[in-house]
């Protein structure tokens, strides 16, 4: 599988930001702003400026750490995933890469459990999967009450179904739109799943964009590698 075009994901992720307002912080990011990489890989400020030009963080909408280092272990995904749970950001979204519908599940599952072990977790925690294998990416969302797995159908309608409670299973235009109806099932509110993050529409994830290796990278990843549990 050839890699994803991780500055891309990044120009659009900065981008969207942009267009909700907030001033996004990356390294590399050429916006005009004076910001670089703050504490992760992607986050979304929403400051306010004094009059001699100091900023006041008023609040964090979004955090993003992304990991295409691949381990049996899913060492390098479950650290990054661990900076992820000390923010308090509204949503925290980690990418990374999966080669597998079983892989992603597992890693999924890992991080989860990551999360619901973690003394400061709370009910209000907003945790959004970005796993890409099979020359896509694969959504998921997880926020200490219900999971939810999202999958693009034929018809371009996407749905919204929960890995831990058999017959939790909807559809809607948008993954947004269906998670809100899988959530209401779930928790008799009608909540939206990561305030428009998913939508397509917003253009978070670009179409994958393999990245030609050198020669011998290519051939040190032309075997395939065992999966093991962590």
């Amino acid at each position: 599988m050839g890699l994803v075009n991780t500055p891309e994901i990044k120009d659009h992720l900065c981008r969207l930001g942009e267009r909700k307002g907030d001033e996004p912080c990356a390294t590399n990011w050429q916006s005009g702003k004076k910001w670089g990489e703050w504490l992760y890989d992607i986050a979304w400020l929403d400051v306010s400026y004094s009059d001699n030009g100091l900023y006041q963080l008023r609040d964090f909408p979004l955090v993003v750490e992304s990991e295409w280092a691949f381990e049996n272990s899913f060492g390098s995904i479950r650290d990054d995933f661990q900076k992820l749970m000390q923010s308090r950001a509204a949503v925290r979204l980690m990418i990374f890469e999966a080669r597998s519908e079983a892989i992603f599940d597992e890693i999924f599952r890992v991080l989860t459990d990551l999360a619901r072990r973690y003394r400061r977790s709370s009910e209000d925690d907003i945790y959004l999967f970005a796993g890409h294998y099979d020359g896509r990416f694969h959504y998921a969302s997880f926020d200490m009450r219900f999971c939810l797995k999202y999958e693009e159908e034929s018809d371009g309608r996407w749905l919204a179904e929960s890995p831990e409670l058999p017959g939790v299973m909807t559809y809607g235009q948008t993954p947004d739109e269906a998670g809100s109806k899988a959530a209401s099932e779930v928790v008799g509110a009608n909540r939206t799943v990561g305030e428009g993050i998913f939508d397509p529409r917003c253009s978070l994830l670009p179409p994958p964009a393999p990245r030609r290796l050198p020669v011998e990278n290519r051939m040190r990843r032309s075997a395939p590698r065992p999966f093991g549990a962590c």
